[in-house]
């Protein structure tokens, strides 16, 4: 799958933060951790588990990229309020019970295995 997904966002997999996984998954995502509720206590870019640090904004107040508490804003809707344009996957906010990706012949389930369609 890799870093990009189909409409050239950064696809970026969510996750607790809770052990150790780096800044890549298997998939080729950026692995991230959500901290939009945390916008009082800085957090920085890196996460200690080694994700990134994100804070999800679908507003349309224009703002820089990074948020009061240093993570890195995003938006996974296509607002142009100065975040970055991701695809989120997985995670407790973000559960689709399926991804369909186009262009491809599998099908991704929130668990990140595959199912192969022929």
């Amino acid at each position: 799958m890799g870093i990009y997904s189909t409409s050239n966002t950064i696809n970026i997999k969510s996750v607790d933060g809770s052990t150790f996984v780096g800044r890549y998954s298997a998939e080729g995502y950026w692995n991230g951790v959500d901290q939009s509720s945390n916008l009082s206590s800085f957090v920085g870019f890196i996460h200690a588990s080694g994700a990134v640090n994100y804070v999800l904004d679908n507003g349309t107040t224009p703002h820089g990229l990074y948020a009061p508490n240093g993570a890195l804003y995003v938006t996974d809707t296509p607002v142009l309020n100065g975040g970055l344009a991701v695809t989120i996957i997985g995670g407790a906010a973000h559960s689709p019970s399926l991804l369909l990706q186009d262009g491809t012949s599998y099908l991704l389930l929130q668990d990140g295995s595959t199912i192969l369609l022929q």
